[in-house]
């Protein structure tokens, strides 16, 4: 499959109560995942698993604006694979 790299995800969507939210996921993926944009297929699976709502806005750590990524708790993030689906860590 390739090696992976970790990307930092943050989703747009609006939490159980119906207010908007973030919600931030680590998404381990390979190059070609990153570039089939499977990374915010997993993020966003990984937000509606949580009981978030769509619709769904993702940015990645790349395509971001840096304010999003400063201020998310990373450390409490879940971890998920691209093209899976599922958590791993």
């Amino acid at each position: 499959m390739g090696n992976t790299d970790e990307f930092r995800v943050v989703v747009a969507c609006h939490n159980a109560s119906g207010v908007p939210d973030f919600f931030a996921a680590r998404v381990r993926a390979t190059r070609a995942q990153y570039d089939d944009g499977e990374h915010y297929d997993a993020a966003r699976g990984a937000a509606l698993d949580a009981g978030h709502e769509g619709p769904c806005i993702c940015f990645d750590e790349r395509d971001g604006p840096g304010f999003l990524f400063r201020g998310m708790d990373w450390a409490g993030s879940p971890v998920v694979a691209a093209g899976e689906g599922v958590a791993v860590g």
